[in-house]
């Protein structure tokens, strides 16, 4: 189903905004963030749910349906 699609979205963009954050530790002068994270799924989330609601046989294609 659609649901479980995108929750398989958010939860790629979690995985990798996580990534992005905890590989920050070894660049000099910058700190993961939890702020960050959060805004980045926050974002990923909104995406989801415009694409469902104005484009949503548009979205599908990217999400194997």
């Amino acid at each position: 189903p659609r649901a479980g699609r995108a929750a398989a979205v958010i939860l790629s963009a979690f995985l990798l905004s996580l990534c992005m954050e905890l590989m920050q530790v070894y660049v000099p002068g910058r700190v993961g963030s939890l702020r960050d994270l959060t805004c980045n799924v926050a974002g990923a989330a909104i995406g989801v749910a415009v694409a469902l609601l104005f484009r949503p046989a548009a979205f599908l294609p990217f999400l194997g349906g």
